[in-house]
């Protein structure tokens, strides 16, 4: 996630390009709406939007982190709860959907 260069807040990526339903053209609607459901899914695209891939789970939990507590991720503490439902549910069911490509044993996202 980048940051404000004033005052080191963290700037929100633009949720159009994720809300637009036209982003994801490969997904049905009921899949459409399931991905965007959850805070914590719509939070990590907008993570993963400013990263360079693959993207290391920590790494990952660190901007989730940081984006929904709108805090700058150098201030942002490792959440292990973050860690894990990003690895036990969230990224499993994106990866399912077809968004990303996750793999469970190295803990990167693609």
């Amino acid at each position: 996630m980048s940051n404000d260069p004033e005052s080191g807040t963290p700037k929100a990526a633009p949720l159009g390009n994720i809300t637009n339903r036209s982003a994801f053209p490969e997904l049905s609607d009921t899949e459409y709406h399931s991905l965007l459901s959850s805070k914590r899914r719509r939070a990590t695209l907008v993570a993963l939007a400013d990263q360079e891939h693959p993207v290391d789970l920590t790494d990952l939990a660190v901007a989730v982190g940081a984006h929904e507590t709108n805090t700058p991720a150098s201030e942002v503490a490792v959440d292990d709860l973050v860690v894990l439902s990003l690895h036990h549910h969230h990224l499993p069911k994106m990866n399912d959907l077809g968004v990303l490509d996750y793999d469970p044993k190295t803990k990167r996202v693609r």
